[in-house]
């Protein structure tokens, strides 16, 4: 049984989304098939690609910050 879904108007203060984007369904919350099936398509490259090892998160290691951090403490408490 097909439902209906509900399609809402971008209620981002920052950008106008478009209808038919993942952006669109996880920040606006639309349930329109468009945005359900780009969100879908994208769920679906992630886990692939996590699969084959080439998901890449955007992290970084954050010891060389952490070791930044370390060196200005120590240079600033010497004073």
């Amino acid at each position: 049984m097909k439902r209906d879904r509900v399609k809402r108007d971008c209620h981002c203060k920052k950008a106008q989304h478009q209808h038919g984007t993942r952006i669109a369904y996880i920040a606006d919350q639309c349930g329109c098939e468009p945005c359900r099936t780009a969100a879908t398509d994208y769920e679906r490259n992630r886990r692939r690609q996590t699969a084959y090892g080439r998901y890449d998160t955007g992290r970084v290691d954050a010891e060389p910050v952490r070791e930044h951090i370390r060196s200005l403490n120590a240079s600033h408490s010497s004073r």
